[in-house]
């Protein structure tokens, strides 16, 4: 006969050992991971990485107003259009 020989309990141990290096890694490697993401969300903050822009300013120094979007010239000339058009219908009848 052989010398080998080997029991239940061994193949137990081992199994148990090398489901516990499995687990252990496993949760290692999600620890990393989710570490790695929560990193790259508060990297990812533009107040962090965007260069601010300069306020515009005259030779002078002085800084110029700002203005938004003004939409009134658009609506005021919308309404000059369609009060001509509707003048031009009325006296063409």
């Amino acid at each position: 006969m052989s010398d080998f020989s080997w029991s239940w309990d061994g193949v137990g141990e081992t199994l148990g050992g090398l489901f516990d290096t499995v687990v252990d890694g496993g949760s290692n490697l999600v620890n990393a991971w989710v570490d790695n993401q929560a990193n790259l969300l508060q990297s990812a903050s533009p107040e962090q990485h965007r260069a601010p822009t300069p306020i515009p300013q005259t030779p002078q120094g002085t800084p110029l107003p700002q203005s938004g979007n003004n939409m009134m010239p658009v609506y005021v000339m919308g309404a000059v259009i369609i009060a001509g058009l509707g003048y031009l219908a009325m006296k063409g009848r």
